[in-house]
């Protein structure tokens, strides 16, 4: 037999004669070999790709928060935060207006607003998954908690005088988690 003849065969279909060319064992698992690495290649990178991206979301969220923190922790917000906590009183949402509304007190009012703004960011971030409630809670919780307790009566105030339920509603939110957490 020639060395053309065993690397053909012949298929007889309804008296026709059909030759084909038979690849040689070794040729063919060569050529399984070629098509299955462009494969694993893309697999591989497709690994790799999904390991890499879930870790940027992780550090932009850390750099995020960071952000947020570092402005928590300045001496201005601090000293706000102090001022409105622990010298401010009042009886009730009346007594409040009377002593800390924008008509009486442009700056007061704007410290209040100031603290439920950026807590009420802080929650919008939360609540969409742009940052953990873990470590905000780690970090921050205290303060949050404490500051929407005390403030919750006159947040209450504003939103029956402007019909507004939703008037810091993430913050509320936050504050919501955070006890969930305890």
């Amino acid at each position: 037999m020639s060395e053309g003849a065993e690397r053909e065969k012949k298929v007889f279909v309804d008296g026709l004669t059909i030759t084909m060319e038979l690849l040689p064992p070794n040729l063919t698992v060569y050529s399984v070999i070629k098509d299955c690495i462009p494969i694993l290649a893309f697999i591989a990178a497709s690994a790799y790709y999904i390991f890499i991206s879930k870790n940027t979301v992780r550090s932009r969220k850390a750099q995020l928060f960071m952000n947020l923190y570092s402005q928590f922790r300045s001496a201005e917000f601090l000293k706000q935060w102090s001022e409105k906590f622990f010298n401010w009183e009042w009886e009730d949402f009346d007594d409040f207006q009377r002593k800390y509304s924008a008509s009486v007190n442009v700056e007061y009012f704007a410290m209040y607003n100031s603290t439920c703004a950026f807590f009420e960011g802080v929650g919008v971030l939360v609540k969409n998954d742009l940052i953990d409630i873990q470590i905000v809670d780690e970090l921050m919780s205290i303060p949050i908690k404490w500051m929407w307790e005390k403030m919750k009566p006159v947040t209450d105030g504003y939103r029956k005088l402007y019909g507004d339920p939703a008037l810091w509603e993430f913050y509320e939110y936050l504050y919501e988690e955070l006890k969930k957490r305890e």
